[in-house]
């Protein structure tokens, strides 16, 4: 940074501390002026010291703003010389107070302050500075000058000095691994830049278990060269030397927290570790890239030195203890009363713990009063016991007594003493003992025989067939269960002696019984393993034996204990659930795992056989009609009915499955091209649409399939079956009842759909959807009545998408419920603006439900919410619905209708006579209006099968008179000719719609077209 002291400068001989005046004086690394020449030459020559010191210096005002920065301060600081900048806008909160307390008192002139601070430099880190202030000038010019010397090594150096003392006082006093590391993390937190400290430890073996601190918190983990095999501890365990890392890889550490660079110092040990290898590790680490400096690794082996003595240290402590414990436990925690009696001062010199509990008598009692320890032998004993003693009490030898004990609260014990005597000069000097408590070992010994017949009852109890086979392999003994599965006949049992009949019988009922010779010889030769598993009777039954070794109090092993469980019932049911798990439960065809599962299979063995496979998809036709008509239950045998056909018609190898509903799959293999495919496809058409009687009746079901082959094991199995529905699909869109083979094209098409199906549920939300509105005509009158809303989508890229596009994906997708909802809602929007613009001729609007909007359940509260937001009347609304959807469920049909005619709204059935409407039904329903389909009117004027003109209009003509017998208006859709006007007139149609009156328009276009049509608006008719 360049320099703030130039030619515009107001420094002055007055205002630099170092000016001759007298108010200056010396300051810190500034030498003394002696004799100035004249005050320009001696503002000069301070300016030139100034601007070439290495100190930092700057002149503050009396607010501590700059009003002189040398450029060692200015470079240093990155500060510029301006009016708002003040010099503790550059030292830390916390650095601040000190140092604003001295220049207070330089200002003042009270003293030349001087302070230890930090400043923030333009390179972002915080350095620390001595600083001399004195204050200069007088009154309202009164100044403080600030020369800056940095300390920063000095600092570290008294801050490492301080920490690394601090960790030797406090590092050695703790007694865990996580202590030593919090410590360690706490004095190095000042000095390295750490965001981690990790102490592992090796405590025998290879895994390093390692106590850690982070910025979130402490942790305690347990590695080993499996588990984190790139972990650098490892290199640093084995090479014994310091490694370092400035940018490592944070990913191969294996830690939850990031490492970007690190240094790790090897601890030394005792001699417990790998051999060559080092005990334990110290790292540090950052996670960032950083460089660590030689002084950093200085500090990091001087902290490891410290922690390596304190571990070793804790370990030595925690050695002492563990040894002091185990003597401990050895006399106080052994379950006996250790003792020790001096043989010349007749006392005793030690008593173990377990003297008073046993007892009853305080330990200080038992250990300062001999004559306590006679109490204790019952009164029965005491002399008995006394005899002995004397008889003993000079033998070399130990010696042992037993006797009856009755203690402070009058419990009766049993108790056995083992004396030791110590010898020294030929004499007996002390003696020292356990006294056993034997009282539940005589119990024991009385109990044992009790014990026995119980086990025995208990094995006689069992559900399973237990048996002892001795080391020969021969049967010894067994319960009466054994001998029932094994249907062992009585005379056998009691007449068998050594076994070796009973062992002939057991392995003659057996499927396998070399199998079981040799399992048992396995065992012989391994007595202490166990052994289970299943075995198979020739009678088909299923045992589930287990054996385990029989083994003495001695540890010595005499045989073999062999449990039979019979698992016959639970092999069978185990195994129908195995098949429930693969198979359809309605028709017993494998199901959508099972198959997939063969597909890949017989895709892996497509190259070994060079030969091809198909996948063929069959959907039923208009199966659901036949379920709604027909019920479930009937459903359910048509399905079947269809299976048998299916799995009858097919080739040894081949595979039906059923995917759920009316579909089902099938597997064709071994085939030799596509046209072994379409044989064994088209025999299957012919057994499936053959007649089928059911109840007096012959039925007829098709199917649409789709075919996908396949000639390389590299397909895969999910991409066959998606191809072959796709091919499915296609069938059903070209008239169903038929089949189709996949091809490019079909995935192409079907990616398509799905890219439109995707853009469509964003259409909505986007406003990518127009309404457009086409005008139904009163005939009679020659006037506008109303006008039908029409969905529009406006793509941004593929312009104007037709309706026929897209419609039909929405009513697949469920899209067709929003798209329904926001016609119907913009159109009552717009009919409420026509009704305010046109109030002389109210406009009816028209409006199409989809079968899935009808059928939703939630329609009448749908159209009366849409009616309160737009304040449009109901009798203004007129709801089309089409005839298969009003008769998808008539009777449900009928109570939605009559709700909705209650908010006053008209109803129409849309494309009458393409459906198969109930005429009984057609009567109950409230309509207000029938649309006669386009495809009627088209016809008018054609030739008929016959070769008569006007064939189709008889059809009208019955669909007329059918309207006006049930009162119900006809509108007549698609009038395109004054031919077609004519003869509808003629009939007496009363409302039509199409292209000789209007095109679909947008808003603003038929608001124009009903202004133009004040007059009739089919005069050319």
């Amino acid at each position: 940074m360049a320099s703030n002291f130039d030619s515009s400068s107001h420094l002055d001989a007055s205002k630099l501390p170092l000016s001759p005046s007298g108010q200056g004086g010396e300051v810190l690394g500034a030498p003394r002026v002696v004799a100035p020449d004249s005050d320009a030459a001696s503002t000069e020559r301070l300016r030139a010291i100034a601007d070439s010191s290495f100190d930092l210096i700057c002149e503050l005002d009396s607010e501590g703003r700059f009003t002189y920065q040398s450029p060692t301060f200015a470079a240093t600081t990155g500060s510029g010389l301006s009016a708002k900048t003040s010099v503790f806008d550059f030292v830390p909160t916390e650095d601040r107070a000190r140092l604003i307390a001295e220049y207070t008192a330089a200002l003042a002139g009270t003293r030349i302050g001087r302070n230890e601070h930090r400043l923030q430099c333009v390179d972002g880190d915080q350095r620390w500075f001595e600083s001399a202030l004195r204050g200069i000038g007088t009154g309202a010019t009164r100044r403080v000058v600030m020369v800056s010397r940095e300390i920063t090594a000095r600092q570290r150096h008294q801050l490492e000095l301080e920490s690394l003392i601090s960790l030797s006082k406090t590092v050695h006093l703790q007694n865990d691994f996580s202590s030593i590391a919090h410590v360690t993390w706490q004095q190095m937190l000042p000095l390295l830049p750490v965001t981690a400290l990790l102490l592992a430890w090796r405590n025998g073996g290879e895994e390093l278990h390692i106590a850690g601190e982070t910025k979130e918190g402490a942790f305690t983990t347990t590695i080993s060269p499996n588990s984190h095999p790139d972990c650098p501890l490892w290199g640093v365990l084995k090479s014994r030397n310091a490694q370092l890392d400035n940018a490592w890889s944070s990913g191969l550490c294996g830690f939850e927290f990031p490492v970007r660079s690190f240094v790790a110092v090897p601890l030394s040990g005792d001699d417990s570790t790998v051999s060559g290898e080092a005990n334990g590790a110290l790292f540090f680490a950052s996670e960032r890239p950083f460089v660590w400096t030689e002084e950093h690794q200085r500090v990091c082996l001087m902290v490891a030195e410290q922690t390596s003595v304190a571990v070793r240290g804790m370990k030595m402590l925690d050695s002492t203890r563990a040894a002091e414990t185990r003597y401990r436990s050895l006399v106080n925690d052994v379950n006996a009363i250790v003792w020790e009696v001096d043989a010349l001062a007749q006392g005793p010199t030690f008593v173990s713990q377990q003297a008073g509990s046993w007892l009853g008598y305080p330990a200080e009692e038992l250990h300062d009063r001999p004559k306590t320890w006679l109490r204790v032998v019952h009164p029965d004993e005491r002399r008995r016991v006394m005899e002995e003693i004397r008889a003993h009490k000079n033998d070399h030898l130990p010696w042992q007594l037993e006797f009856r004990a009755a203690t402070a609260n009058s419990r009766e014990m049993r108790l056995q003493v083992l004396i030791t005597p110590e010898i020294q000069d030929g004499k007996v000097v002390r003696a020292r003992g356990l006294t056993l408590d034997v009282t539940e070992l005589r119990q024991h010994m009385d109990a044992l025989h009790q014990t026995n017949a119980i086990l025995e009852a208990t094995q006689e109890a069992s559900a399973d067939g237990i048996c002892l086979v001795d080391d020969r392999g021969q049967v010894v003994s067994h319960n009466r269960r054994f001998a029932q599965m094994w249907h062992i006949p009585p005379a056998l049992v009691e007449e068998s002696r050594d076994g070796r009949q009973l062992t002939a019988w057991v392995l003659s009922l057996m499927r396998a019984p070399d199998e079981f010779i040799e399992k048992m010889n396995l065992l012989r030769e391994h007595p202490e393993s166990s052994s289970h598993d299943e075995i198979t009777l020739r009678d088909e039954r299923i045992f589930e034996r287990t054996s385990a070794p029989a083994k003495g109090a001695d540890g010595r092993f005499f045989g073999r204990v062999w449990t039979f469980s019979d698992i016959t019932d639970r092999k069978r049911y185990e195994s129908q659930l195995a098949h429930r798990a693969f198979h359809d439960p309605l028709t017993d065809l494998p199901n959508r795992t099972l198959f997939l599962n063969r597909v890949e299979h017989a895709l892996s063995r497509l190259d070994r056989r060079g030969k091809a496979i198909a996948v063929l998809f069959f959907d039923l036709d208009r199966f659901k009609t036949i379920n709604d008509t027909m019920g479930h239950e009937r459903g359910d045998w048509l399905l079947q009915e269809i299976a048998s056909r299916l799995r009858d018609g097919l080739r040894p190898g081949d595979t039906a499955a059923r995917f759920g509903g009316d579909e089902f799959t099938l597997l064709l293999e071994d085939l030799n091209g596509l046209d072994d495919a379409k044989a064994v496809t088209e025999r299957l058409i012919e057994s499936i649409t053959a007649p089928i009687n059911f109840e007096g009746r012959e039925m007829e079901v098709t199917a649409s399939i789709g075919m996908a082959i396949s000639y390389s094991k590299h397909d895969r199995a999910s991409d066959l079956l998606r191809n072959a529905d796709i091919a499915m699909y296609r069938a059903k869109n070209k008239g169903k009842a038929r089949y189709e083979v996949f091809d490019t094209q079909m995935s192409a098409q079907a990616l398509e759909r799905l890219q439109l199906e995707i853009e469509l549920r964003q259409a909505v939300k986007w406003n990518q959807l127009r309404l457009a509105f086409q005008p139904l005509v009163d005939l009679a009158q020659d006037k506008v009545i109303g006008v039908e809303a029409l969905v529009r989508w406006q793509h941004p890229e593929r312009g104007l998408i037709a309706p026929s596009d897209f419609i039909p994906i929405a009513e697949e997708s469920g899209m067709i419920l929003p798209i329904g909802a926001w016609v119907l809602r913009e159109a009552c929007r717009q009919a409420k603006k026509w009704q305010t613009q046109f109030a002389d001729t109210p406009l009816k609007m028209s409006v199409n439900l989809s079968a899935r909007q009808f059928q939703g359940g939630d329609i009448v509260r749908e159209v009366r919410q849409v009616l309160e937001e737009t304040e449009l009347e109901a009798r203004f609304l007129e709801l089309e619905i089409t005839e298969t959807a009003v008769m998808e469920d008539a009777d449900a049909t009928i109570k939605t209708l009559e709700e909705l005619k209650k908010l006053g709204v008209k109803l129409a059935i849309d494309d009458f006579g393409t459906g198969y409407s109930s005429l009984a039904y057609l009567e109950r329903f409230p309509l207000d209006a029938l649309k006669i389909d386009r495809s009627f009117v088209a016809q008018i004027g054609k030739a008929g099968k016959k070769g008569r003109a006007g064939d189709r209009s008889v059809i009208m003509q019955a669909v007329q008179t059918l309207g006006q017998g049930l009162n119900i208006p006809i509108t007549a859709e698609g009038i395109e000719t004054p031919e077609q006007l004519s003869q509808l007139r003629e009939m007496g149609c009363a409302i039509g719609q199409g292209f000789f009156f209007a095109r679909p328009l947008d808003a603003a276009a038929l608001s124009n077209l009903l202004r133009e049509k004040a007059s009739p608006v089919a005069q050319a008719a």
